[in-house]
């Protein structure tokens, strides 16, 4: 697909705002093993600007939410 046409990120929360938002998800690109490229149909720029200036609908407090709690059911483990 031509570059001007699609939008990558490589960040897996703004990879969900993208989804959530409605944004078409069109693949996930692995230029290296650990590293995935999740590529969408390019989005609106107020979708763009919504996400840079933190208006993300609540998905990084969530997704941070998430993570504290994985990490604290990790801790058990130890």
């Amino acid at each position: 697909m031509p570059g001007n046409s699609t939008y990558q990120t490589t960040d897996f929360q703004e990879a969900i705002y993208l989804r959530k938002s409605g944004i078409l998800f069109i693949k996930t690109e692995w230029p290296t093993p650990q590293q995935a490229v999740f590529v969408f149909k390019k989005p609106p720029d107020d979708i763009l600007v919504a996400w840079q200036t933190g208006d993300d609908g609540g998905v990084r407090v969530v997704m941070d939410a998430a993570d504290f709690f994985r990490s604290e059911l990790r801790r058990r483990d130890r």
